[in-house]
């Protein structure tokens, strides 16, 4: 997963939860633990890094304007 998150550290991939890796630009909203795609899928979202993620998501969306 390490190997994963460095060959993406140049693109808006962010990791919400352990052993997922997420694009930005697929994100729909981000509600309560859980991060919804584009597609609808749902994937959780950790406690320990919804805070990281969130303001990444944040600065992607800014980034977007």
């Amino acid at each position: 997963m390490k190997d994963a998150k460095v060959l993406l550290s140049t693109y808006p991939f962010e990791s919400p939860y352990v052993s997922y890796i997420v694009n930005l630009g697929w994100v729909e909203s981000i509600k309560g633990r859980d991060v919804i795609l584009k597609n609808r899928d749902i994937i959780p979202l950790s406690q320990k890094k919804a805070s990281q993620f969130k303001q990444q998501f944040r600065d992607y969306l800014s980034k977007m304007l």
